[in-house]
């Protein structure tokens, strides 16, 4: 077993991919961990993973709605933005407590779906 260690972006003041990812690499991480990242930045994260050689763990947590259907199709739109991007694993916060059992175990199914399709 190999044991890495992974900064999230939780908490933390953001620079900017390049400062971030060099920072994690100065302090010692093997990796990030951190959502999708906007449009606009996305090449610089990629480039800044690369650059100081960071593996990446995807994190969910941005669908809130209460509308069910609403959340289902925006949760697996994320969750498939993230593996396009080759992750060693993604971190969601798949259910909701406003949802019921059923709907909560729709979400892992679709979850468990793409786990499958993308490894």
């Amino acid at each position: 077993m190999e044991i890495v260690y992974i900064c999230t972006t939780w908490g933390q003041k953001f620079e900017g991919w390049d400062a971030f990812c060099r920072k994690a690499k100065q302090a010692g991480y093997d990796g990030i961990e951190t959502s999708f990242p906007p449009a606009e930045e996305k090449q610089e994260f990629l480039d800044s993973l690369k650059k100081y050689h960071l593996a990446f763990i995807g994190q969910h947590w941005e669908t809130t709605t209460i509308d069910f259907d609403a959340h289902k199709s925006e949760y697996a739109n994320r969750i498939r933005s993230l593996t396009s991007l080759k992750p060693l694993s993604v971190n969601s916060h798949t259910g909701k407590d406003h949802f019921s059992f059923e709907q909560n175990s729709i979400l892992l199914r679709i979850a468990s779906e793409i786990s499958g399709e993308t490894g």
